[in-house]
């Protein structure tokens, strides 16, 4: 209720919080002047702070990073999404077997595929497409031909690159990696076109160029579920 007293203990605590670290004054406001903190009264009552605008703060690191080093801030997050990717397709497999366990080793494969090699190349890719396929105006047939050009060239390769990557950072040799695409790559391929490409229509179409990557990201957590799920399944892979 507005007027409620914290103790006297957690009044000092803030106190010493503001003092000791400036920088956290900005998240901290004043109840009448919509900021965290303490009221006129030096600790009242501390104010719930709103979360827009951390995510607004949140955003504009991003943006920031994302200017000054397009290439490295593409690389992490990727390499974020494909780790969390497989951790929930991890439980998934967790949930239909008990006895399998969550292996940090497969996440990391994950995370050093999507930052090794699915942020860079995509961030290469979209640059390319973009000063490749261009025209005055960004008309719908404009649009329509980068979604075809990324599904019948890039697409495909990146697809083969996924088990190729993944294939030799589990240490298998080429016998094994090239059965293994064999017997995976179409079901994946005809997956990945029949779902991609409305989403590439629409990340070609709204997205600005310098977050196609970021939008990619989003779509692929679901992807990077779908992709760990089936190479599972397809190998019989143990957890390590």
């Amino acid at each position: 209720a507005t007027g409620e007293k914290f103790s006297v203990p957690t009044r000092c605590f803030v106190r010493s919080v503001c003092r000791c670290a400036p920088g956290l004054r900005p998240y901290l406001r004043y109840e009448k002047e919509r900021r965290f903190g303490l009221d006129d009264t030096c600790g009242k009552r501390v104010a719930i702070r709103n979360n827009k605008p951390m995510m607004s703060s949140v955003w504009a690191a991003y943006e920031r990073e994302l200017r000054r080093r397009p290439l490295l801030t593409k690389s992490a997050t990727s390499a974020v999404v494909a780790a969390a990717g497989d951790l929930v397709a991890q439980l998934i497999e967790q949930r239909r077997d008990a006895e399998t366990r969550i292996s940090a080793k497969r996440m990391l494969r994950y995370a050093v595929f999507g930052g090794a090699f699915a942020g860079p190349a995509s961030h290469v890719w979209f640059g390319f497409l973009e000063r490749v396929v261009r025209g005055k105006k960004p008309t719908t047939q404009l649009q329509l031909l980068k979604v075809l050009v990324d599904q019948a060239v890039f697409q495909p390769f990146f697809t083969w690159a996924f088990f190729v990557f993944m294939g030799i950072l589990e240490g298998k040799n080429a016998d094994t990696i090239v059965r293994q695409i064999q017997k995976l790559y179409w079901r994946t391929q005809f997956t990945k076109w029949w779902t991609w490409t409305p989403l590439q229509i629409v990340n070609f179409r709204y997205v600005p160029p310098a977050h196609r990557v970021l939008y990619i990201n989003c779509v692929a957590f679901v992807w990077s579920i779908y992709l760990s799920v089936v190479r599972s399944s397809g190998k019989g892979e143990k957890r390590k």
